[in-house]
């Protein structure tokens, strides 16, 4: 059993993919509890240094990872972002563009749905399926790798949207 699959990433998923990775990690949540505090010390204070900071410190990784995302895809040819997965039982093979590639179940590390995709992570790259092109698959695409994935490295939820 095997199945292919087009998807086209856009801004709004890559985004919401690197909002994912930074605000998982310490750095992001740590980040976020300085700016936090920050906030907090101008309301007991009434420096308005304490609330510029806090804000700059609490829109700094956002707009940042939003840039990031559009001039990683802007940097790319037109076809960037559209990438054609087949799936079967020796694992994923990707084609985007000229460049082709292979990644066997085994090192798939964890499946999970975020806001606005399916991201299955690697131990070298994360695929990202965004759900506006999987729907009409999602069930069979949900089979195939719960066949060659422990179940404890998925966690998929039907509607992320």
């Amino acid at each position: 059993m095997g199945m292919e699959i087009e998807v086209r990433i856009t801004i709004k998923e890559l985004y919401t993919y690197l909002l994912y990775r930074a605000y998982t990690n310490v750095v992001g949540i740590f980040e976020t509890i300085v700016g936090i505090i920050l906030m907090i010390c101008f309301m007991i204070d009434g420096g308005y240094l304490y609330f510029f900071a806090g804000l700059v410190v609490l829109l700094y990784l956002p707009l940042s990872l939003y840039t990031k995302a559009a001039r990683q895809l802007g940097q790319q040819t037109d076809e960037f972002g559209l990438v054609h997965y087949r799936m079967s039982e020796e694992g994923i093979f990707s084609d985007e563009g000229d460049l082709s590639k292979m990644i066997p179940w085994q090192s798939v590390l964890k499946v999970k749905s975020i806001h606005y995709s399916i991201i299955i992570i690697t131990k070298m790259e994360t695929i990202i399926l965004p759900n506006k092109d999987i729907e009409k698959n999602f069930s069979n695409l949900l089979m195939l790798i719960t066949k060659y994935v422990s179940a404890d490295r998925i966690k998929v939820k039907k509607n992320n949207d």
